[in-house]
């Protein structure tokens, strides 16, 4: 039996069968699929300890960006707008993560 230790080791695979290959490969698969798992959990608990996402009035968003409310109003495609209903909402995170995009490392862009 082909060990994955083996593999990932770089030992020669000295005339493995077909039916080898494909038990390697299923454990691989599977080992795999764990990792992804575990590494989507802790980034998922990183997002529950989190501070929780605040919805914006225009008004609020707009002194965020040091904008007018009708500039704001006039662009409902951008990222951080949120619709409920017939009412528009700003994602608080999405606005910040926004500013700190355009801004550029330290501020300078």
């Amino acid at each position: 039996m082909i060990s994955l230790d083996q593999v990932a080791e770089g030992a020669a695979l000295d005339n493995p069968s077909r039916a080898e290959l494909i038990a390697a490969l299923a454990r691989c698969t599977a080992t795999q699929a764990r990792l992804i798992a575990a590494l989507l959990a802790s980034r998922e608990s990183t997002a529950i300890g989190a501070a929780p996402d605040r919805l914006l009035d225009v008004r609020a968003a707009a002194k965020m960006l040091n904008v007018s409310c009708t500039w704001l109003y006039r662009r409902p495609d951008l990222p951080f707008v949120t619709r409920i209903g017939s009412r528009i909402r700003y994602s608080e995170r999405r606005l910040n993560q926004f500013i700190s995009n355009r801004s550029g490392v330290n501020g300078v862009r």
